[in-house]
């Protein structure tokens, strides 16, 4: 019962707000109340590169890069996108990538 009235809900609120950011949110929100896996994985990677989009020129948009290969078992693109996030950051930044990038790919094996 909550979670039909959480689906009517997200519904509405798509009715009524037309911003594209909260409408893919709530798209989103709404994938994961009717457990629509594919659903969710394709509106999570249009949100993410949305936001790489808005991100400062840098390391940044290669990072996010790196995690939706690495999210998508590309690991040769991870690796790829990890390498030039590093070589766009600097100082205690590069520092974190590094080791953020070499523990996700540990993860793996």
């Amino acid at each position: 019962m909550i979670q039909k009235k959480s689906i009517e809900t997200i519904l509405a609120i798509l009715h009524k707000h037309k911003n594209r950011y909260l409408q893919e949110v709530y798209k989103t929100n709404l994938a994961l109340y009717e457990n629509n896996v594919s659903r969710i994985e394709q509106l999570a990677n249009k949100l993410a590169r949305k936001l790489k989009e808005n991100l400062p020129t840098g390391w940044m948009p290669y990072a996010i890069e790196a995690i939706i290969a690495k999210e998508q078992g590309d690991m040769e693109e991870f690796q790829n996108e990890a390498k030039n996030s590093i070589e766009h950051a600097r100082g205690i930044q590069k520092f974190s990538l590094v080791y953020s990038f070499e523990h996700m790919e540990r993860k793996i094996k």
